[in-house]
């Protein structure tokens, strides 16, 4: 079985590949054992009129050029490693998240993001 390293890009991870994104040539990484896995880019998480943008995300995506520097780092590793994109949508009305906790906080506070067929739910574009 073969191990693969993941570089997360999710919501905790953005930051660091948002400013590193530029120095992804200089990273030494073994193609075999390599893959990059990309979570979340879409409109209700970094576009400043996403569902999300009341938490400040899109702040520091425009600040770093977040979404410029994630298409950065998918075209320097098309050729060699594989991509692996994830997205997800929820149903409208529905979350598929636990309704307790820090979930159901942002749930109150945010409503319903990331909802299947709408703009929120769509790649971001840089």
């Amino acid at each position: 079985m073969k191990k693969y390293l993941l570089v997360l890009m999710t919501l905790v991870f953005i930051v660091a590949f948002s400013t590193a994104a530029t120095a992804v040539d200089k990273v030494k990484l073994i193609p075999a054992e390599t893959a990059l896995l990309i979570v979340d880019v879409v409109n209700d998480v970094l576009h400043k009129d996403g569902v999300i943008s009341r938490m400040g995300i899109w702040k520091y995506a425009e600040k770093h050029n977040t979404v410029v520097n994630i298409a950065k780092v998918i075209e320097s590793c098309q050729k060699n490693i594989p991509i692996i994109r994830i997205f997800v949508e929820n149903r409208a009305g529905e979350m598929d998240y636990p309704q307790r906790g820090a979930w159901r906080m942002y749930r109150e506070m945010l409503g319903s993001w990331m909802v299947e067929n709408t703009w929120g739910a769509k790649v971001a574009k840089g």
